[in-house]
């Protein structure tokens, strides 16, 4: 999977995001470019969140191996975690929940 930079991030921001569980540093390995661009990683608030109330909770199955397809509660904590991202950003200043890994 290879990217450019033509127009991409210049009216705004890339949000890439990570597949629950899965490490967000091969994602930013394969974009060579990082500026206007936000990574958002779903393994931190995913292992807190199954250590919480179990895995069944929040897949459906695991046919990935160690993630599967979300329940409505796993595709709610995505969303959640996306919008916190989004309304950190564009709004520095609200109050934010959920991880940003930024490319740097």
């Amino acid at each position: 999977m290879f990217f450019t930079a033509s127009g991409i991030g210049v009216f705004c921001p890339l949000i890439i995001m990570q597949y629950p569980l899965s490490d967000i540093s091969p994602l930013k390995e394969k974009i060579v470019f990082k500026k206007n661009v936000l990574f958002v990683e779903n393994k931190t608030n995913f292992a807190r969140a199954i250590v919480e109330s179990g895995a069944e909770d929040y897949f459906e199955d695991f046919f990935a191996g160690d993630f599967g397809h979300c329940t409505a509660k796993g595709n709610r904590l995505i969303a959640e975690t996306l919008a916190a991202v989004i309304t950190g950003e564009l709004f520095p200043n609200a109050e934010a929940v959920g991880k940003i890994a930024h490319g740097s």
